[in-house]
């Protein structure tokens, strides 16, 4: 009688034992596993979010022909709150996102913001103030305040995560084309074009110059390229060969 007492009594304090370390150790592990993962989907996507600001901002920086720093730098912080905007974190929108004074802020919770700031490439990417025209580079922080759904009941009501992402614009505004197929040489029609300033539209502007080269030939700037550049007897440098064949010729000098 006894001995069935005790195997009873044996079996519940097993069972209570396992009760206890499912609410008190598998439970609590459980969740927290549910949180890192959580919170690690988050952080994934508020880096895509912070890089697509990142790369309109730089965007906007590279494709714009305002010479002025001041205006350039606030037309690429537009672009880059507009485009974070757009977008959402653990299923809330970050369209109230507001752009933030440190690269440390902890906003409150579903609440995010947006941290800007230029960079000088040519000093190890150190930051300048907005429109210094130093900096050709832009760095954004992105935060958002992530409500964990149970461990707030643990007084953990807000965890702040962060994301970086940088873009930048070409340090050269110049294209050359190499004609390597020979179809172009000194007889080849071409267009001069002059890339200046318009102070009156405020945007770079392509003209005809009515005229270009040295004086005394001033030739036009439309025409064929020998006309133009006036280069001496053996030709300008796109010719493969010297273009009158001198050597092959059968007249005299």
């Amino acid at each position: 009688m006894f001995k069935g007492i005790r195997k009873r009594l044996s079996g519940q304090a097993i069972l209570a034992l396992g009760l206890l370390i499912a609410i008190f150790v598998l439970l609590p592990l459980g969740i927290l596993s549910f949180e890192i993962g959580r919170a690690e989907v988050a952080r994934m996507q508020l880096s895509a979010c912070t890089e697509s600001a990142g790369l309109g901002a730089a965007a906007a920086l590279a494709s714009q022909d305002n010479l002025d720093p001041s205006a350039a730098h606030r037309q690429a912080v537009d672009v880059a709150l507009t485009l974070f905007h757009q977008n959402q974190v653990a299923g809330k929108s970050l369209s109230a996102a507001v752009r933030s004074a440190t690269a440390t802020d902890s906003p409150a919770a579903d609440q995010s913001s947006l941290f800007i700031e230029f960079l000088d490439p040519n000093n190890n990417n150190t930051p300048v103030p907005q429109g210094d025209p130093r900096g050709k580079t832009v760095r954004v922080t992105g935060a958002f305040g992530l409500r964990p759904p149970f461990a707030q009941y643990l007084g953990l009501s807000t965890v702040p995560i962060r994301a970086i992402a940088s873009g930048g614009v070409p340090d050269l505004d110049v294209v050359v084309c190499f004609d390597v197929s020979g179809s172009i040489d000194d007889q080849t029609p071409v267009t001069f074009v002059r890339r200046q300033w318009s102070s009156a539209t405020s945007k770079i502007v392509y003209i005809v110059p009515p005229t270009y080269g040295a004086s005394p030939v001033k030739p036009t700037a439309s025409g064929k390229i020998y006309d133009i550049l006036g280069p001496p007897a053996t030709g300008t440098r796109v010719n493969g060969v010297f273009p009158h064949y001198f050597s092959s010729s059968n007249q005299g000098d």
